[in-house]
């Protein structure tokens, strides 16, 4: 079942009336620990690199322990949420900050059929937290896939990672 914008501006309403939504992405862990597709260790290692590099504390993760999540931009937030898994719906808060000060440093896999598009998202404090969004599955591009659409809606706040 497809993640629905009108689903995420329902939401988003009950969380934070009078806040518009600009983009949103589907999201998911990257951690070898998840239950779904692993991730190889070059992805791993460049994810880990890429963190180093970035100087994030462990114990400052957000939702280390949610596997399926989204992302909201607002006007003038970055929001963090679950998705339910069988309605595949906005469920819980788990993070929001200011727009300003958040950055989202990002590279794609292009290796096989099956591609992603991994993200590690500072929040501006010091919270981060490490996500990948599908970009094609068995070489076709992912029906309703809003990865594009939300690193141009960051504009200044992402950052293509080309060797972290």
């Amino acid at each position: 079942m497809a993640f629905k914008r009108e689903h995420v501006e329902k939401w988003l309403a009950t969380q934070f009336p009078g806040e518009r939504l600009v983009s949103m992405v589907a999201t998911g862990v990257w951690s070898t620990s998840y239950t779904g597709a692993q991730l190889d260790a070059p992805k791993a290692d460049r994810l880990l690199e890429l963190r180093r590099s970035l100087g994030l504390n462990d114990e400052l993760r957000v939702g280390a322990g949610y596997a399926t999540t989204f992302y909201a931009l607002t006007e003038s937030q970055i929001i963090l949420g679950t998705r339910s898994d069988f309605l595949n719906r906005p469920k819980d808060l788990l993070y929001a900050a200011p727009i300003d000060g958040f950055m989202l440093h990002w590279f794609d896999d292009t290796d096989g059929p099956n591609r992603s598009r991994y993200f590690i998202t500072e929040f501006g404090d010091g919270k981060w937290r490490s996500d990948r969004t599908g970009l094609t599955a068995l070489g076709n591009p992912i029906k309703g896939s809003t990865a594009n659409e939300f690193i141009q809606a960051l504009g200044s706040h992402a950052t293509q990672v080309l060797n972290p």
